[in-house]
């Protein structure tokens, strides 16, 4: 009892667990107005709904293909070093924005973005991996993927908001100075030591208080193999893919779906849903390391299905809500859970790749969401496109109850064992 009282008392709030919140919440916050905003700068321009897709979609896309390359610099390199490359790269791409007024160009520049993404997100959850207690995980790693919740309440209503009241060539400034001040925090992280890079690698167990010391020509080795990707993350990749399908169509078709049926102010969606996360991650974090992820993961992918069904046939600014209430509830309490069990499952030196191969697979299901919701509501119309991410939704609770509940409950065997 004793032990689990100390364990329980854990320290948290780290300097540098609150420097990492910071900088997500200034650069996801930028990321996010942009998100919203250019897919609505696209047909402003004359493209069409398809092309709209594309704005999000080829961020996506540049970021899946870079994340290999970044997790395996993060774990041989270290992590302040990519933070701060992927940083410099958003930043100066989110001024560019200024300076060009046809779509391919825009194009070009949110590819090159995306690698600067793909920098920054690696990094940062591969940080957060680093300064949490192994024993406030769950907890730790939710209210940092809550920091970007926020960002995505706030992000897209200050955006269009902007717009209405200013211009493009404003907003695109305004979301350089708020990525500006998240570089500057990142250059305070410095947990990091130089010696560990040249002398052993040190793997800190959760379930004991010992440490294990690897010789630095085994840490090349272990680095070395299967640099593209970690297979204990797999399964929760793939569960986050499906995850991902949904939430591109909220990214970048709500808001032209809210136009299409004469709702303005669509951006309080997000405010309310980030409340409603908000409202989840207070206690499920807690829940899943007292009594296992399930009892957040299957309720929250039910009520995720349920709040993009209604979502499907939404013909009032109530209904809107409503699913964003749910649609709060559910992501908020799936998302985060499925990346704290992906760190949970994957060895402390391969944190990096782990982390890359996870949002390789969010990267794919938003970009490629973007993109096929594009031609559907092409063809098809708005309704479709929800209808069909509340389908990919039951798609990622089959990928858990079949592959990831049976590789918690096989980590958990062998942990009870270790034990006896």
């Amino acid at each position: 009892m004793e032990k689990l009282k100390n364990i329980n008392k854990e320290k948290l709030w780290s300097k540098h667990y609150i420097l990492m919140m910071i900088t997500a919440l200034f650069i996801m916050t930028s990321m996010q107005m942009s998100m919203t905003t250019l897919p609505v700068y696209a047909q402003y321009i004359g493209e069409s709904k398809s092309i709209a897709g594309f704005t999000t979609g080829i961020i996506a896309i540049s970021a899946f293909l870079f994340r290999p390359l970044f997790g395996n610099l993060l774990d041989s390199k270290g992590r302040k070093i990519i933070l701060v490359i992927g940083i410099i790269i958003f930043s100066l791409t989110t001024l560019s924005y200024n300076f060009v007024y046809t779509i391919v160009i825009i194009l070009i520049l949110r590819f090159i973005q995306g690698i600067g993404f793909s920098a920054y997100s690696n990094a940062g959850g591969t940080i957060i991996a680093d300064v949490v207690p192994g024993s406030r995980l769950s907890e730790g790693v939710g209210l940092f993927i809550l920091v970007n919740i926020i960002a995505m309440a706030f992000g897209p209503t200050i955006g269009l908001k902007f717009t209405e009241k200013s211009n493009y060539n404003a907003l695109f400034i305004l979301t350089f100075i708020l990525a500006g001040i998240g570089l500057v925090c990142a250059f305070f992280i410095n947990y990091e030591r130089k010696e560990e890079k040249f002398k052993t690698l040190k793997l800190k167990s959760d379930c004991k208080d010992g440490e294990m010391d690897i010789p630095t020509e085994t840490k090349g080795r272990i680095i070395k193999k299967n640099i593209f990707f970690e297979k204990t993350a797999i399964p929760v990749s793939l569960a986050q893919f499906f995850i991902s399908l949904s939430l591109g169509s909220i990214l970048t078709f709500l808001p032209l779906y809210a136009l299409s049926q004469n709702i303005e102010n669509i951006g309080i969606f997000f405010t309310v849903y980030a409340i409603a996360a908000l409202c989840v991650r207070i206690i499920g974090g807690r829940l899943a390391d007292n009594h296992g992820p399930s009892w957040i993961i299957l309720p929250g992918m039910l009520i995720l299905a349920l709040s993009l069904a209604i979502l499907a046939f939404a013909a009032s600014m109530n209904v809107f809500l409503i699913a964003a209430v749910l649609f709060g509830f559910g992501f908020g309490a799936v998302q985060p859970t499925l990346n704290a069990i992906m760190i949970k499952l994957c060895p402390i030196n391969r944190r990096g790749v782990g982390n890359a191969t996870m949002f390789s697979a969010i990267d794919i299901g938003i970009g490629l969401g973007s993109i096929l919701w594009g031609f559907i509501a092409e063809e098809l119309g708005f309704t479709y496109i929800y209808l069909g991410s509340a389908v990919s939704v039951f798609l990622a609770l089959i990928v858990y109850l079949l592959m990831v509940k049976k590789q918690l409950e096989r980590s958990e065997h062998k942990q009870v064992e270790k034990i006896v």
